[in-house]
């Protein structure tokens, strides 16, 4: 034995895991595998179904809802972009009743490469049809750019959360499985 290393008793936790880690990362290792692919696949597929329509920056415009219930309304547009600040968004039926809507307290913010979708508002959507969405607050010389959009989607926040927390859970014990299996195997390289 080298006279630096320090012998371990028989009876310690530690040989044993490092005795037979590998029996216990290999399949914890593909174990979390799976289950950080479903997190990651449930996440995607969670936001992909929560849109419910897309439309352009406008003054005024016509957005239909299929059914009643609560709806997020985001702003999407180019990162790091200051076009959205001082706007205002006010919904309505077709008759022009106001629709009951609050302002987000948690602005959940989603980004992609080179565009970020946050939320501003959510409303409660009472009767399914036809709305009128108005912005105030845009420029005179405002035309639609498709680059800046207005998402309506239906609240997913505590869900994708929940995804999150067992995409960084699956990631974090998939690295220790990793870790795990290279200490067993160069602890019994050393002879143990």
């Amino acid at each position: 034995m080298h006279p630096d290393v320090l012998p371990v008793p028989a009876d310690s936790a530690t040989p044993f895991i490092l005795r037979y880690g590998s029996w216990i990362a290999f399949p914890a290792f593909w174990i979390m595998l799976v289950f950080l692919v479903f997190f990651i696949v449930r996440v995607v597929r969670l936001v992909r179904q929560s849109y419910i329509v897309r439309v352009p920056v406008a003054e005024r415009q016509e957005v239909e809802f299929a059914e009643p219930g609560r709806v997020d309304l985001c702003l999407e547009g180019p990162r790091f972009t200051t076009r959205f600040g001082k706007l205002n968004y006010e919904l309505s039926t077709q008759d022009g009743a106001p629709v009951q809507g609050h302002i987000a307290l948690f602005r959940t913010t989603t980004s992609g490469i080179d565009t970020v979708r946050m939320r501003i508002r959510t409303y409660d959507i009472r009767s399914p049809g036809r709305h009128v969405l108005r912005v105030k607050g845009l420029p005179a010389d405002w035309t639609p750019d498709v680059k800046y959009q207005i998402v309506f989607m239906k609240p997913h926040t505590v869900r994708a959360i929940g995804y999150v927390i067992g995409i960084t859970l699956s990631a974090g014990l998939l690295i220790a499985s990793l870790v795990l299996f290279i200490l067993s195997l160069v602890f019994k390289g050393k002879g143990a």
